[in-house]
């Protein structure tokens, strides 16, 4: 269904989204008690981080499932191979990725659909809401020569994304006085010099995305609460010249805030002197501003360092996608072929099936071997799950390179053999089976398959072989990339201890 990858990002980055700033809401006391105002606010990065470390490469290689798992043969890669007796007796509703599931019924809306469909209605509504909102706030400005002006008794604000455009209330001249203005005049510079209004653009797209979702709604009002603070503090922390000496910075700051009154409803693109933040925090915050310049400095750089860890740690705690799995299994079979000194090989199945009273269904299998000994005899066993029966493919490689290869078909569980072996020519015509299901299933299954060997690395065989491996279940692709990683691991200590043999004896490694 074109639903499925749509369904599956947006769990993704809601929980994403959703770890990131339950892990803001724990570590803010702590980061308020320890670090500026400032570090506090760019602790804020941790979310659009998090939610972009899907796209961002893997540092650490994190273990995605409980336990390694028990390799039967170590010439039949794990993820291939028939499921163990605990697994076998599990329904095959449980594997939903290994087997194909009935579509929706006819006439009836899937449920990813109608999900899907919620969602975008929900994220347009608000979308819709919030651009009535900035229409409102524009359409109430009104031009001066000196700055944009709003109605008096509102409280001061920046308006604009890159650009930003000062808005101040029709009494500001007369409501504050000398020293006040200028701390207001400066705590808006600061909004300008940081680009606050894009960072809050950013903040509400993302409540757009996860309007479904309570933590978006209370981390937009947290961030711009430390979004406010940070600037307070910023202007505290600089030399004021129209500071008067004998009134203290803090306590003509305070009056400002007192005298401003809370904006209904703040737009997207503006940031404002005093709306619907809580004053007491802003207070609060103002106590707390003196900070050395080193240690601001090095609060920031504290902040962005545990974001760009936390980043790193979820992206290797996440379980490997399909493009990722191809490339390194791509890697991998260059990296041994390289090696041995031996091509790989890429064995491919075209297989046309028909089950019961459905039509005949055609599907291409491939699968890639990093390489097979020369003189000595080998044996592959590979299975293909299908809708409720398997095909199984034995293939022996002789002494000289010749290879052998016989098929079958096996039980849904891909254990129980339900045909005899069957040999099959490479390259050459087609051979049948034919099997009656089991009494669960009371079906007959025709089959007629063909073999051929081909290059890894052509383009055909690798668009078919990323297109099979996407559509892998996250226990395969978790299980494939494991079985790379063993091997590579045991070639590299294999290569070592050679290495350490031949200085011994005194040979070049």
């Amino acid at each position: 269904m074109t639903e499925t990858p749509w369904i599956q990002l947006l769990a993704t980055q809601t929980l994403l989204f959703s770890a990131a700033v339950l892990l803001l809401a724990l570590l803010r006391p702590l980061l308020r008690r320890l670090l500026d105002a400032g570090a506090v606010y760019l602790a804020w990065l941790l979310v659009p981080l998090m939610m972009l470390s899907p796209a961002l490469p893997r540092l650490l290689q994190g273990q995605v499932l409980p336990s390694p798992v028990q390799t039967l043969e170590r010439a039949v890669p794990a993820w291939l191979r028939a499921p163990p007796a605990a697994a076998a007796q599990t329904p095959a509703s449980s594997t939903p990725a290994a087997r194909p599931q009935p579509d929706a019924a006819p006439g009836r809306p899937a449920p990813q659909a109608l999900a899907l469909a919620g969602w975008g209605l929900g994220a347009l509504a608000l979308l819709a809401l919030l651009a009535q909102r900035q229409r409102r706030f524009n359409d109430r400005l009104l031009r001066q020569a000196d700055a944009w002006r709003a109605p008096a008794g509102e409280s001061p604000a920046l308006m604009g994304l890159w650009h930003g455009r000062l808005v101040l209330p029709q009494d500001f001249e007369t409501r504050f006085s000398a020293s006040e203005q200028a701390l207001i005049l400066a705590h808006e510079a600061v909004h300008a010099r940081r680009h606050d209004n894009a960072w809050n653009l950013l903040a509400a797209g993302l409540l757009v995305l996860q309007w479904f979702n309570p933590l978006a709604w209370w981390a937009l009002r947290a961030m711009r609460l430390d979004q406010e603070v940070a600037c307070d503090a910023a202007v505290l922390n600089q030399a004021h010249p129209h500071n008067p000496g004998e009134e203290p910075l803090v306590k003509t700051y305070v009056n400002a805030l007192l005298k401003s009154h809370p904006q209904r409803a703040l737009p997207v693109l503006s940031t404002g002197w005093a709306h619907r933040h809580p004053l007491l925090e802003r207070v609060k915050g103002l106590r707390l501003h003196r900070r050395p310049a080193w240690q601001r400095v090095l609060g920031r750089g504290s902040a962005i360092g545990l974001c760009l860890g936390l980043t790193v740690l979820a992206r290797a705690a996440q379980p490997v996608s399909g493009p990722e799995a191809f490339e390194r299994m791509m890697q991998y079979l260059e990296k041994e072929s390289a090696t041995m000194g031996a091509r790989p090989i890429g064995l491919v199945v075209q297989l046309d099936s028909q089950q019961g009273q459905e039509g005949w269904k055609h599907k291409d299998l491939v699968f890639a071997f990093a390489h097979t000994l020369q003189d000595t005899y080998s044996q592959m066993q590979l299975v293909a799950p299908m809708k409720d029966w398997c095909l199984g493919m034995h293939l022996y490689r002789m002494p000289g390179g010749e290879f052998r290869p016989q098929t079958e078909i096996l039980d849904k569980d891909c254990r129980k053999t339900l045909t005899e072996l069957q040999p099959v020519v490479l390259g050459k015509g087609q051979t049948s089976l034919m099997a009656r299901l089991p009494q669960d299933v009371q079906e007959v299954v025709q089959a007629q398959v063909s073999l051929r060997l081909e290059d890894p690395r052509s383009e055909g065989f690798k668009a078919i072989y990323r297109r099979q491996i996407e559509e892998m279940s996250p226990q395969q692709l978790a299980r494939m990339t494991e079985y790379i990683d063993e091997h590579s691991r045991n070639h590299s200590a294999l290569q070592a201890q050679d290495k350490a043999w031949r200085l011994s004896r005194g040979e070049q490694p």
